[in-house]
């Protein structure tokens, strides 16, 4: 699916309807948006949002900055909304071929679109120009930004990538997108997350994110944190239930989508918990007094310094469970 996205006012935006001087927009449901503005300012993040949707279903947004009057796209812009709306979406017909998008700019946490609430705004409204009207829909879903970016939840903690429920239905709308199919270790220092393409880190506050994976014999690494403590790794994707599953070390947290197979972990110096998947898992806990738990799969379990049969490597502190 490919969406055609514009920052320039066009001829479905730019009348000013309340006489201060700038242009305006009346939503469908009375709602004005007003003060509104071009998005160049904010366009790196723009960009950044289109691309973590497009990495993870078969979505292409097409951007145009010089469309002209008569452009059929979807126009982003700045502004202000009453409410306490942090955005605020309208398709043109039914068809969600075009329509108008305004991000309130004058919230508290927006003013930067990079991270936080402002992202969470970006990544949120553009997830309502889909056209499915029931996931991505007025009729939010709801639960924690770490589970789903489309609930109308505004508190921390905040995502830098759709979560596990926006991935499995976008996916379920347009496919899933081809991302990351080499061999790829996903390396959590604290602060960035980095993996193939791909590389977050949150500038302010926590960097959380769910990776989408299409191939490969993958790992996710904590020998690079430098920090003080341990960390946890666990493979298994997605939720059970409404419980979260992820890898966490310092700020740097990792979630993994439906299908999306992770084989491998590394841990760090400090004392680790690791949880495998039903895949045949290299569990490798390094230095510390590490908890290393196999899943249903023909596992490798390996801890520190000492050998120790039938295990590959082990630590004499370390716990090694396999089920």
């Amino acid at each position: 699916m490919t969406y055609n996205i514009n920052y320039t006012v066009d001829i479905n935006v730019g009348a000013d309807l309340n006489g201060d001087g700038t242009p305006d927009f009346a939503f469908s449901d009375g709602t004005l948006a007003t003060n509104l503005h071009l998005f160049i300012g904010q366009y790196p993040n723009l960009l950044k949002a289109m691309n973590e949707w497009e990495k993870v279903a078969n979505i292409d947004f097409h951007y145009d900055a010089n469309p002209g009057q008569n452009y059929a796209g979807w126009t982003i812009m700045l502004g202000k909304l009453p409410l306490g709306y942090f955005g605020s979406t309208e398709a043109n017909d039914s068809t969600y071929s075009g329509g108008v998008v305004v991000i309130d700019e004058t919230q508290t946490g927006v003013t930067s679109l990079a991270y936080g609430v402002g992202f969470k705004t970006l990544m949120h409204e553009l997830g309502h120009t889909f056209g499915d009207s029931n996931y991505f829909g007025e009729n939010h879903p709801t639960g924690p930004n770490t589970q789903t970016i489309m609930s109308t939840t505004v508190t921390p903690p905040y995502t830098l990538t759709p979560s596990i429920l926006d991935i499995e239905a976008a996916q379920a709308l347009f496919g899933a997108a081809v991302h990351n199919t080499g061999n790829t270790t996903y390396t959590m220092n604290g602060e960035t997350i980095a993996g193939g393409s791909d590389s977050w880190h949150a500038g302010a506050g926590e960097t959380i994110v769910t990776v989408w994976d299409s191939g490969g014999k993958d790992t996710i690494s904590l020998a690079s944190y430098s920090g003080s403590g341990g960390g946890l790794i666990d493979l298994r994707e997605g939720l059970d239930g409404t419980v979260e599953r992820y890898s966490k070390i310092g700020n740097s947290w990792l979630y993994i989508a439906y299908d999306a197979a992770i084989e491998n972990a590394i841990g760090s110096m400090g004392d680790d918990s690791i949880t495998g998947n039903d895949l045949a898992n290299d569990l490798r806990g390094d230095k510390g007094l590490d908890n290393i738990k196999g899943g249903e799969g023909n596992d490798t379990l390996g801890g520190g310094e000492i050998l120790w049969y039938p295990f590959t490597v082990l630590s004499a502190h370390d716990r090694l469970w396999a089920n």
